[in-house]
């Protein structure tokens, strides 16, 4: 495939994935101001558990690597409908579905409610909103997108959270904001092969790619092999 032909490549994109990589800059903003909006939480936690399955978990993946060498509480992921024994009311709970039905989500949305837990909620809709009104505090993402498109407002409000907790420390976001800006103007589609490192990785890729990466490049290996997965239906190791 010519990939600076951006007709041939908009063909292959139905979902419109490029058009929401290309405003990830404008999702990172967006996504921070709806942590600075969420309502102050009452408690002191002394762990943190993320709970979500499939792409809605992988924003806790990447917290829980960008924040293991710094954060003072223990942080885990979970994947599952039985939430840990552990888990109690000095723990906080991160419980996030897009859509707002995942079956194993919701339970252990409930059973965290039961016990008493620091519970956040983040989703675009479905029951887990409805369910919301008994939380510590839900946070409502916007709705209409492919959820493996919605990763800045699955991880980042949670962060801005945590940051108001004294458990994180976010850098100048303006700043981010910028630097992403400035891949864009380098890696975007319109930027020609002969001067587009991705578009000369993309070329490069033949058969099965292998991919890994260790400590907190561990989480973004796992997010770049399912974007494999999910944007060009094609295996990833």
């Amino acid at each position: 495939m010519d990939l600076d032909d951006l007709e041939g490549m908009a063909s292959l994109d139905p979902s419109g994935m490029l058009k929401e990589i290309a405003a990830f800059p404008r999702h990172i903003e967006d996504a921070v101001r709806l942590g600075e909006q969420a309502p102050a939480l009452d408690g002191q936690p002394e762990a943190i558990l993320f709970v979500g399955m499939g792409g809605s978990a992988i924003g806790g993946e990447l917290l829980q690597q960008l924040l293991v060498d710094t954060c003072p509480l223990p942080i885990m992921v979970h994947r599952g409908y039985e939430l840990p024994a552990w888990a109690d009311d000095a723990t906080m709970v991160v419980v996030t579905s897009y859509s707002g039905n995942t079956a194993e989500t919701l339970s252990c949305f409930k059973q965290a409610l039961q016990r008493g837990c620091i519970t956040i909620s983040v989703s675009s809709n479905g029951a887990l909103e409805e369910l919301s009104g008994g939380t510590d505090c839900h946070i409502a993402v916007p709705r209409d997108m492919q959820p493996r498109a919605a990763l800045a407002y699955l991880m980042l409000p949670p962060l801005k959270l945590l940051e108001r907790y004294g458990l994180a420390e976010l850098p100048d976001m303006e700043q981010v904001v910028d630097e992403v800006r400035a891949y864009g103007d380098t890696l975007g589609p319109d930027v020609p092969l002969a001067g587009n490192p991705a578009k000369q990785l993309a070329a490069g890729i033949q058969g099965v790619p292998i991919i890994y990466g260790h400590g907190y490049l561990g989480a973004v290996a796992a997010r770049w092999r399912q974007q494999f997965n999910e944007n060009a239906e094609m295996a990833a190791a």
